[in-house]
């Protein structure tokens, strides 16, 4: 009786195996045929590597990255990020600078998103200025105002900046609320770490291949 209660349960076992197995490959199977019907007939624009998590800004631009931004087959970008964070050519902190600095604040406006590198208006602005000024973009796409002055208060003004620019939209008075580092208190700017709950997926998921899928 035991033995055949125990070979009873040996084939529920596998039953049970090669159900999930069958559904695992249906599962992939719809999943690729979805992704090539979707390039083909629908494609979506991508964007890899996304943004690098951080508990001090919800989010930040990920270092010495080429993120690429494309539409397959209609259009494609490439944005280049220094090893500050930042997108254009470095320029390196230091105790003084024999040109006064420019710092940019701003969103996806300012970080120039839809323009390849060199037709941001930071680079084109560096060009019209040439050896006059040094001009940092300090701005993130989808950034709020609270990000934008926290950054300048713990990285910009390294650069002892002779001008900044503030550029700011409509959609980051909502942004602000997305990630609240940033509060006055007292009179006083306080920071704080991003508690946002939808910080937790681009921790895992923004430099996965999932930022490249069409579904």
């Amino acid at each position: 009786m035991k033995a055949k209660m125990s070979g009873h349960q040996i084939s529920i076992r596998k039953k049970f195996v090669f159900t999930l197995l069958t559904a695992i490959i249906v599962f992939l199977i719809v999943i690729a045929v979805g992704e090539v019907i979707v390039r083909k007939f629908s494609p979506q624009p991508t964007m890899s590597p996304r943004w690098e998590f951080s508990t001090e800004y919800g989010y930040l631009n990920y270092r010495n990255a080429k993120m690429v931004h494309e539409l397959s087959g209609k259009w494609r970008f490439v944005y280049s990020i220094n090893q500050y964070r930042n997108r254009g050519e470095p320029v390196l902190i230091s105790n003084e600078y024999d040109i006064p600095n420019i710092v940019i604040l701003g969103d996806s406006y300012s970080f120039g998103m839809g323009v390849n590198d060199g037709d941001e208006y930071a680079a084109i602005l560096a060009d019209i200025l040439e050896d006059k000024y040094n001009v940092i973009n300090l701005s993130v796409g989808g950034w709020g105002l609270t990000q934008q002055i926290r950054r300048y208060y713990e990285f910009g003004q390294l650069y002892l900046p002779k001008i900044v620019i503030l550029q700011f939209s409509l959609n980051d008075l909502n942004d602000n609320l997305n990630n609240r580092v940033t509060v006055i208190k007292n009179g006083k700017f306080k920071f704080f770490d991003s508690r946002s709950p939808i910080n937790w997926i681009k921790k895992y998921l923004s430099d996965s291949f999932i930022q490249k899928s069409q579904i």
